[in-house]
């Protein structure tokens, strides 16, 4: 549950600050989360796999945000371009 834990508060942390950093460990306490409940017992098992797998979709939908502000951050004309392109069909 401690990896669980700090995925939680990794994945709190980016999103007050978008740092790739806190989502990296994020990811990376979700793997071992997921690899730990596999380990448990069957009754606790079931919760600890349903929150490892929230955890996933977390970084799954973080990772793609993380995506959009890197691409805003190194190109944002041809973003910008993109935007308005998407936005008038």
């Amino acid at each position: 549950m401690l990896a669980a834990a700090a995925a939680v508060m990794a994945g709190a942390r980016w999103l007050r600050g978008s740092e790739v950093e806190y989502l990296v460990i994020a990811a990376a306490a979700t793997v071992a989360a997921g690899v730990l409940a596999l380990l448990l017992p069957s009754r606790a098992r079931a919760w600890a796999i349903a929150s490892a797998s929230v955890a996933a979709v977390f970084c799954v939908i973080a990772g793609t945000a993380q995506r959009t502000l890197a691409t805003i951050e190194s190109n944002w004309p041809a973003y910008r371009v993109e935007v308005a392109r998407d936005g008038s069909a």
